[in-house]
């Protein structure tokens, strides 16, 4: 996919991100785990296989982690498990600095 299109439909997927959050065209959350991905074949989306990863802070601000461009259905494991992992840091930070205010 030439990169004038990935990066269009990370433009689109952000956009429309913005303006709709969680219910945007594109998001999807995966099950069982805090974590959530704009993909372009999401909900009737383009095709194309631009994918964003990311998660909500306890504000409901979104943390944008990572990104790829895949073919298939499935997320890249490796990017997945990072994610997770920065996920758990931030909580864990957030944690820490509620316990230093008390």
């Amino acid at each position: 996919m030439p990169v004038r299109c990935v990066l269009w439909s990370r433009i689109e997927m952000l956009n429309d991100f913005h303006l709709h959050g969680k219910d945007s065209r594109y998001s999807q959350k995966f099950a069982g785990l805090p974590i959530w991905e704009l993909k372009t074949t999401s909900r009737g989306g383009t095709k194309g296989g631009a994918r964003l990863y990311f998660f909500f802070l306890e504000t409901n601000e979104a943390v944008l982690v990572n990104a790829e461009v895949k073919s298939g259905h499935s997320p890249g494991i490796a990017k997945i498990k990072e994610v997770l992992q920065i996920y758990k840091a931030v909580e864990a930070g957030i944690q820490v600095l509620e316990r230093s205010k008390k």
